[in-house]
């Protein structure tokens, strides 16, 4: 027999083993009706942990995609900001929040400063089920420091203006920077253009745009003058996933770059994202 004994301090307690004389067969069924209770309690253990794993995996998914990574750069700002550090900052962040709702889970599409070409970004959300893809950016301007603001992107055939335009062809150029092949890839691209007829999708996808601008909005953050524009971007090409491109600021702007560079300001709008997903889903539900 096993029992602990306080010590004199109150606060430790000392082990103490008795031990009887038993004969074989005493011995052996005890050791046997032990041996019992130690399998149904791994058992019971296993099953636990078997249900726990099942409710994880009930909880709706949403797929972060910071963009750029490895030898893709993306822009690379004042003070030499690169794009690539900007955005994966973030997404840790948004990611953090989301998950300490307790409502969703979320993944990255990339965790540390490695290239993930764009079909892959696409097949990881689909691959696991995700709810909502956001693709996380932050743009350049040459020569224009005086533009600022987040700007939020949905994809579509035809642009909504040429600056928009501009944007998707540079970051669908991304593929290029980890050696990708362009044919193979204008294959899936056709495939995936044509599933795009699914205008449900587009449809929640523009309604979670809205949602977020208008959480941006009515918490004071700085928006673009035009912030919600359509292109043709491939990582937003899930058919059957509502996607959006959220450019954070631009990193050719003085007070972009401070705002992103900044925790505090950082976790700030990493909450203000995840509570505008909170508020996409309570309006919209997951099936």
């Amino acid at each position: 027999r096993m029992s602990f004994v306080p010590v004199a301090s109150g606060f430790a307690q000392s082990l103490r083993i008795e031990l009887e004389q038993a004969d074989p067969q005493n011995f052996a069924k005890e050791a046997r009706i032990v041996a019992d209770q130690m399998r149904e309690l791994q058992k019971k253990t296993e099953e636990n942990q078997l249900n726990q794993a099942k409710v994880q995996d009930k909880i709706p998914l949403i797929v972060i995609d910071p963009g750029h990574g490895g030898p893709d750069f993306g822009a690379v700002g004042l003070n030499n900001i690169a794009e690539k550090d900007v955005v994966l900052a973030f997404a840790k962040t948004l990611r953090e929040k989301i998950e300490q709702s307790g409502l969703f889970r979320a993944a990255l599409t990339r965790d540390g400063d490695v290239f993930i070409p764009l079909r892959e970004r696409i097949r990881i959300a689909r691959s696991q089920g995700a709810v909502l893809f956001i693709s996380i950016h932050a743009d350049r301007i040459p020569n224009a420091a005086e533009v600022k603001g987040i700007t939020i992107y949905t994809n579509a055939d035809k642009a909504t203006d040429a600056e928009a335009a501009l944007l998707a062809e540079s970051e669908n150029r991304a593929d290029l920077m980890g050696g990708e092949d362009t044919e193979a890839l204008r294959e899936e691209v056709t495939d995936i253009l044509e599933d795009l007829a699914k205008r449900e999708t587009r449809m929640k996808s523009g309604l979670f745009a809205r949602t977020l601008l208008g959480r941006m909005e009515s918490m004071g953050q700085s928006i673009n003058k035009n912030p919600i524009r359509s292109a043709g971007f491939r990582v937003l090409r899930a058919p059957d996933i509502p996607s959006v491109l959220l450019e954070l600021g631009y990193l050719s702007s003085q007070a972009d770059v401070k705002f992103l560079t900044d925790p505090q300001s950082r976790d700030k709008m990493g909450q203000e994202v995840a509570d505008a997903i909170f508020r996409y889903f309570a309006l919209n539900p997951v099936p």
